[in-house]
């Protein structure tokens, strides 16, 4: 055989051995894709593709992953309690029994009332006993208790003096006429 032929067989068959390790190679990863990795392999290719996609990121993207800024959310004010006890007063039982459950977790801002008593209400810590009536009227009750007071904070208010708070309404009730609300998150100021 001339030396060309030969050399020309010779790389045929060189291209064809490429042809079948290729295709072999090609087949062993198609294989290999369908194998279950485990959790360090898949964890690998996460952390991978993660890097290059954060290195791919320009400064000036950066910006827009940035999360965005949570929205409070606005806390409905409570009307003052003059309004909510003449509502009732004015309510049939049905009407009342609707709307004091309403009033739960709005917010109440600057009431003033009376301070009837102060006691312990669960664990360490103390209820305040307003009434929201002027001390003038002869029959007057507490209407509101206000939870959540230090023993320090309780052992230095006295009957009788006048308290503007504020908070969040936790519960409501009516028993004979007279509304009573339950007060948590508590601020609040003293004067005699």
């Amino acid at each position: 055989m001339k030396k060309g032929c030969l050399r020309n067989i010779l790389i045929g068959i060189g291209i064809l051995i490429l042809l079948g390790l290729f295709g072999s190679i090609l087949g062993r990863d198609d294989k290999q894709e369908d194998t279950p990795m485990n959790i360090t392999q898949v964890a690998g290719t996460v952390l991978a593709a993660m890097t290059q996609d954060a290195e791919a990121i320009q400064p000036e993207e950066m910006s827009t992953l940035v999360a965005p800024t949570v929205q409070p959310i606005e806390i409905a004010i409570a009307p003052p309690y003059s309004v909510i006890k003449d509502s009732v007063n004015n309510m049939t039982e049905i009407q009342w029994k609707e709307y004091l459950p309403s009033l739960e977790g709005m917010r109440i801002e600057n009431w003033t009332g009376w301070v009837v008593d102060v006691d312990k209400s669960s664990g360490d810590e103390y209820k305040i006993w307003v009434d929201m009536d002027d001390p003038s009227e002869v029959f007057s009750t507490q209407d509101v208790y206000l939870y959540g007071i230090s023993q320090e904070e309780a052992a230095v208010i006295s009957k009788d003096s006048k308290i503007t708070f504020s908070g969040i309404i936790e519960d409501t009730t009516e028993f004979l006429g007279s509304v009573s609300i339950n007060v948590e998150d508590v601020v609040y100021q003293i004067s005699n």
